[in-house]
């Protein structure tokens, strides 16, 4: 049995409130969250739909998209370089970032293909991922961790930009602003 995957387009804005790219995300047709089964089928529509429907608003074609990959997606690679140069792929540390998988990740970013990493808790472990991806996404709403800061200093040594995710207030907007997200 199959059913529909939806998906969408957030907006992502920069320390000024500009847009600066979008993400896309995908939810089952029968709730609010993402309780989908298989994840790289879902990828793949939103990959479909990102080519068709939404990449033709003016904004998705000016700026970077950004699309949650899996594990399998990355190691199995059979993407073309002609995916565009807009697209980045977002992969989500908390399902696991290995050796193998950070090999892949460094080889398709040195082919071309751009990396957003989150859910990281401390990347001095991954510090030669750094040099190749080009974002990291980090949770705002853990801000008061020490770890926050020491992660920001050392991402933005290299090349990666910094961005901050559930951002939701202006407390946390100042403080992740004053990081370098």
């Amino acid at each position: 049995m199959t059913h529909a995957i939806l998906c969408a387009s957030q907006p992502m804005y920069d320390s000024g409130l500009n847009l600066v790219a979008h993400e896309l995300l995908f939810r089952d047709d029968e709730s609010d969250k993402a309780h989908i089964l298989d994840a790289d089928l879902a990828t793949s529509h939103v990959l479909l739909d990102a080519f068709t429907s939404i990449q033709s608003a003016t904004s998705a074609r000016e700026h970077p998209v950004f699309v949650n990959v899996t594990r399998n997606l990355i190691l199995c690679a059979e993407v073309s370089g002609s995916i565009g140069s807009r697209l980045v792929f977002e992969y989500s540390a908390k399902h696991g970032l290995d050796a193998k998988l950070v090999a892949a990740i460094i080889d398709l970013s040195k082919k071309g293909f751009k990396f957003a990493i989150c859910n990281v808790t401390d990347w001095h472990e991954y510090e030669d991922l750094l040099t190749e991806i080009s974002y990291v996404k980090v949770n705002a709403l853990q801000h008061n961790s020490p770890l926050f800061s020491r992660n920001a200093a050392l991402i933005k040594r290299h090349k990666a930009k910094l961005i901050a995710e559930k951002v939701e207030d202006a407390q946390t907007f100042e403080v992740c602003n004053n990081v370098g997200c």
